[in-house]
């Protein structure tokens, strides 16, 4: 369920302030989530 809340909260952003401006990190967050090795700062 916390997956599915920090999709909808993104992409609520997204369509709030303009979809450009949270696509990238949605989009980061993803990919991290679902594993794939990507060179992050340890606060993300």
């Amino acid at each position: 369920m916390d997956a599915l809340s920090s999709v909808a909260l993104g992409i609520g952003l997204a369509a709030a302030c303009g979809f450009r401006v949270f696509a990238p990190l949605l989009g980061l967050s993803l990919a991290h989530r679902a594993g794939l090795d990507l060179p992050l700062a340890d606060g993300f």
